[in-house]
C-alpha cells in the first residue's frame, strides 16, 4: 500500500520536477518577475502531467484502488504552496509615495 508521502518523494524524483525545483531556485536568487511566472506555469502543467489527469483515462485510479498509486494531495499541496511563495517572493516591489 502506497501512502500519501511515498507519492509525494516518487513524484518528487522525476526529471521535470527536479528542473523545476532547479528553476524555482533560480528565479527566487535572481528575483526575477519573468523567471518566476515561467517556474508557476512550469509547476501548473507539472502537476497536470503528474497527477494521473493527464489523459490516464482511468488507469490511475485503478491503480489507486489497488494499492500501487498513492493519493497525490499532498504532492499537490506543496506545488501550490511553492507556487504562492514564489509568486508573492518575486512579485514587483511597491514603491512608497513621494
Amino acid at each position: 500500500m502506497m501512502s500519501g508521502m511515498d507519492e509525494l518523494l516518487h513524484l518528487f524524483q522525476t526529471p521535470l520536477v527536479l528542473l523545476l525545483v532547479l528553476a524555482t531556485a533560480l528565479a527566487v536568487r535572481f528575483r526575477r518577475e519573468w523567471g518566476g511566472v515561467a517556474v508557476v506555469v512550469g509547476w501548473s502543467l507539472a502537476t497536470f502531467l503528474l497527477t494521473g489527469t493527464g489523459g490516464s483515462y482511468g488507469i490511475m485510479d485503478i491503480g489507486r484502488v489497488e494499492g500501487c498509486v498513492g493519493s497525490p494531495a499532498l504532492f499537490i499541496a506543496v506545488a501550490v504552496a511553492v507556487c504562492i511563495g514564489v509568486v508573492l517572493y518575486t512579485a514587483p516591489r511597491q514603491r512608497g509615495k513621494e
